[in-house]
């Protein structure tokens, strides 16, 4: 699948569907352009997984996306933007859902990948 990324910075960027971690909610997944090193942030959960706390590659990541589409620009690092990204990913949760008529859940994201942690609106920690 071609992926719709967005330029941020160092990092591309987008939203994306990943059922065999997320099941039907959307997510943001940034890959770092010269490393490799990637983040998917589950702002719906409040979870986050990065790399170092996975065994999988970027490319097996993007491997499970099934759909894409460009973020908006919310800063997911910023205190203030945390309401912002759990907003916006519910509501374009429940529309792509809605058009493909799909169930939408909050169920916590599969530990199959990797150890997922809690996001915290004053995270200050790994920026990608």
């Amino acid at each position: 699948m071609n992926i719709e990324y967005r330029n941020y910075g160092g990092n591309r960027a987008s939203v994306v569907l990943l059922p065999a971690l997320c099941r039907q909610r959307l997510v943001f997944l940034s890959v770092k352009n010269n490393s490799g090193g990637w983040a998917i942030r589950d702002f719906i959960t409040n979870k986050w997984l990065e790399n170092e706390r996975s065994e999988q590659s970027w490319q097996s990541i993007e491997h499970e996306v099934r759909y894409s589409e460009y973020p908006p620009f919310y800063n997911v690092t910023h205190p203030s933007h945390f309401e912002c990204w759990e907003l916006y990913l519910i509501l374009r949760t429940i529309a792509h859902n809605r058009r493909n008529d799909q169930q939408y859940d909050i169920d916590p994201p599969s530990p199959a990948f990797g150890e997922w942690v809690a996001i915290s609106p004053n995270w200050q920690a790994f920026q990608l």
